[in-house]
């Protein structure tokens, strides 16, 4: 993937984006699988972990010596984003900034932004013309009302530049020869992104938790979507 189609992918964030119309079926069918697999397992999970406001606490089912089960704090799950490929590769995302600024190649200055977004995102690295390492980029309106707001997949385009959507993923994988991959949050993605906090003053937060499957807008040689890509973790 070349720097300049990076800077393409980014700038293209604004715009609408077209999917083949078998993909929907494909991702549906991947979420069904994994939200099964979920769902098993927060059974098993529910016995022996419960959320409390502001944190998290273990619950252990043994009993005391004067019969009471007992209730352990422990601090909140660490911030990760991890991006799983359709072989069931994954990569952690490293070095994630969060900035009200755009983020550009590593090297480069940054354009200046307005206040009005926040933005998430791991390094853009290059070699050459090539992408070097995948990149993430979660952009966020900055908005005094409710949060926390959950969003649900695919997310509309905004209607251009000067009508930009309140939330938007990007994510561009190195592989999918020959030119890399990349996916956005459009349709025909699926799944959800939870916004916890979003502002720019007195510092930049973007607090988040998601769990999508992203659609590809590429096509490959022979004319087929590039494979999707699942983005899942939390930000705090």
């Amino acid at each position: 993937m070349t720097e300049e189609q990076i800077r393409d992918g980014y700038e293209r964030l604004d715009t609408a984006l077209h999917a083949p119309h078998d993909a929907l079926d494909r991702i549906e069918k991947r979420m069904t699988t994994r939200r099964r697999g979920r769902l098993m397992g927060a059974g098993v999970a529910a016995a022996a972990v419960v959320a409390v406001a502001g944190g998290y606490a273990a619950v252990s089912m043994g009993s005391s010596d004067d019969g009471r089960g007992g209730l352990v704090a422990v601090d909140p799950p660490p911030s990760a984003l991890v991006m799983t490929r359709p072989d069931g590769s994954t990569y952690e995302f490293q070095g994630l900034t969060i900035s009200c600024d755009p983020p550009a190649p590593v090297g480069e200055q940054a354009r200046v932004g307005d206040g009005s977004r926040v933005y998430l995102s791991s390094p853009i690295r290059v070699e050459g013309e090539l992408l070097s390492e995948p990149f993430v980029l979660i952009e966020a309106a900055v908005d005094a009302g409710e949060q926390p707001r959950t969003f649900t997949l695919p997310l509309g385009d905004g209607g251009g530049s000067k009508n930009l959507p309140p939330l938007t993923v990007f994510m561009a994988d190195t592989e999918g020869a020959p030119d890399g991959n990349e996916v956005v949050s459009s349709a025909p993605s699926t799944g959800t992104l939870t916004i916890t906090r979003a502002a720019c003053a007195p510092t930049p937060v973007l607090e988040l938790e998601v769990d999508a499957t992203l659609a590809s807008e590429e096509q490959t040689e022979d004319g087929q979507a590039k494979q999707s890509l699942v983005l899942e973790g939390v930000v705090r």
